[in-house]
């Protein structure tokens, strides 16, 4: 049975190096992500606010029943929050890509901070959906569930950026390439998640550092945990 051991301080070290030698790069790359994504709050919000300020206003002044109205202002606002979270799954796929390409080719562009298509995305967005489901509910199950699942699954979006599989698809290869190593997981989880909590300190200047160094340990890790070396092109959606 081929080994799945792998160094955690190796997959830290490797994102603390990658992201000083690319720092004006990744520094860029973050910029970027967050002015498309306020620029693209901005535009959803200009197409759905006006819409939604006249809906409150036709409740207001025509007495329309208080629960059907209720149920108006909550659909704008399911719709607002899933238009902005298709946009961040879009960008945040669009950075593993760049945490790929570091990885395999020692750098990468802008351009691949756009090129996640449609469909990718989408599978994304749902794959986005289903695993916050698993890990909300297994939460409320005495924790342990939750941290179980989402160790479990902690590379679908590796998977559907670098195999262009399926949704489902993605969740079994996950599981399969993290099975027996969910310790190792945890203790790389727990580290980068203090790296994240002292990232904030300072005003959050520290995450410049720390996150996209998180997301190349990951992807450090996948690299070496993945049986696969060539995409496969099975769907499952």
């Amino acid at each position: 049975m081929r080994s799945k051991i792998f160094s955690v301080s190796q997959a830290l070290r490797f994102g603390l190096y990658t992201v000083i030698d690319n720092f004006i790069f990744i520094v860029t790359i973050c910029i970027l992500y967050l002015l498309v994504a306020l620029g693209g709050l901005a535009i959803i919000g200009t197409f759905t606010v006006i819409p939604f300020l006249s809906l409150i206003q036709t409740i207001v002044h025509t007495g329309i029943e208080t629960v059907r109205g209720s149920l108006s202002v909550s659909a704008m606002i399911l719709l607002i929050a899933m238009l902005f979270g298709f946009l961040c799954t879009w960008l945040i796929l669009g950075i593993q890509k760049v945490a790929f390409d570091l990885y395999d080719y020692q750098q990468s562009s802008i351009r691949s901070l756009f090129s996640i298509d449609f469909k990718t995305t989408l599978r994304g967005f749902i794959a986005n959906i289903l695993y916050y489901l698993l890990t909300t509910i297994g939460f409320c199950f005495f924790i342990i569930p939750g941290i179980y699942f989402s160790l479990k699954y902690c590379f679908i979006y590796q998977i559907l950026v670098d195999k262009h599989v399926g949704v489902f698809e993605a969740f079994r290869q996950s599981s399969e390439i993290t099975k027996g190593i969910k310790w190792q997981l945890f203790g790389l989880a727990l580290i980068t998640g203090i790296l994240g909590w002292l990232g904030m300190a300072f005003f959050g200047i520290g995450l410049v550092i720390t996150a996209p160094m998180t997301r190349l340990a990951y992807v450090y890790v996948y690299r070496k945990l993945s049986s696969l070396p060539q995409p496969i092109n099975r769907e499952m959606f």
